[in-house]
């Protein structure tokens, strides 16, 4: 379950990414009542098996069997966010026309048990996750080859990212694009790393913190460029890391903040 909102007094709209039909949207009727049977299944990072119904508008969803929870995940604040902004990402990039994406799927349900396991590479564990969802899309960066004339590069020296572009660009052609940005050597391998490596696998990897802030660095512009907005969530996490790094508890509130939705 990737999301949910409240409809009338007892029912939910969720939306539900599925590893067979992608992203669909149904109705958990008097899912909001404690003792109902599909209370469970409509709480956030929640796999479960589902039975529907076609509805007129809108599947309902009548039987349920959850399988996994994700309990420890709500053990700590910021670990919920990262959790919550893999699954706003996951509803963002997924429309409900897209084909389904099992791989995307697979790696969805890793990079959430990784969390639950590792909150400490929560910053590693989220990158990656970008990094493929924008390779299951379609949208991988080009890394080795001008992503405008196709010229195989060296892979030695400072090349430059254009996230409009989608690619590192040669010598000749980095003066086309007016947001490119400078990656050194370490930046591209941890790319081409996060974009070849399963996620658990990837962990055992000792990517320097300010290797991730550059892949951050680049990646957040194309993926704004490919979604024309990010999750709010994603926003509230920034936040969070600014205050970590400042030295300043998450708990403290400060001047210009935006309140986090209390839906997920």
């Amino acid at each position: 379950m990737l999301h949910r909102i409240d409809l009338g007094e007892t029912d939910r709209i969720v939306t539900l990414f599925t590893r067979e039909h992608g992203r669909i949207s149904a109705v958990a009727k008097g899912s909001r009542r404690p003792t109902s049977r599909l209370s469970g299944a409509t709480e956030p990072f929640t796999v479960a098996r589902l039975l529907m119904a076609t509805g007129k508008s809108l599947d309902v969803i009548s039987q349920c069997e959850v399988r996994e929870t994700f309990p420890t995940l709500r053990g700590d604040f910021e670990t919920l966010m990262c959790a919550t902004y893999l699954c706003d990402l996951t509803a963002c990039i997924l429309s409900e026309e897209r084909a389904a994406q099992p791989v995307l799927y697979d790696e969805l349900l890793s990079a959430l048990y990784l969390v639950q396991l590792h909150p400490e590479r929560t910053d590693l564990i989220m990158r990656a996750y970008e990094m493929k969802s924008l390779a299951a899309l379609g949208y991988e960066p080009a890394l080795d080859r001008c992503a405008l004339c196709g010229l195989k590069l060296n892979g030695q020296g400072t090349d430059y990212y254009s996230p409009s572009v989608g690619g590192v660009l040669c010598e000749k052609d980095r003066s086309q694009s007016s947001d490119r940005i400078r990656l050194n050597d370490e930046v591209k391998q941890a790319i081409a790393l996060m974009l070849c490596t399963e996620l658990h696998d990837l962990l055992s990897h000792p990517i320097q913190p300010a290797i991730i802030s550059q892949v951050k660095r680049a990646l957040t512009p194309t993926l704004y460029g490919r979604l024309d907005r990010l999750p709010r969530s994603r926003e509230f996490l920034d936040s969070l890391q600014m205050k970590r790094e400042k030295g300043i508890p998450a708990s403290q509130p400060h001047t210009g903040a935006r309140s986090f939705p209390a839906e997920f």
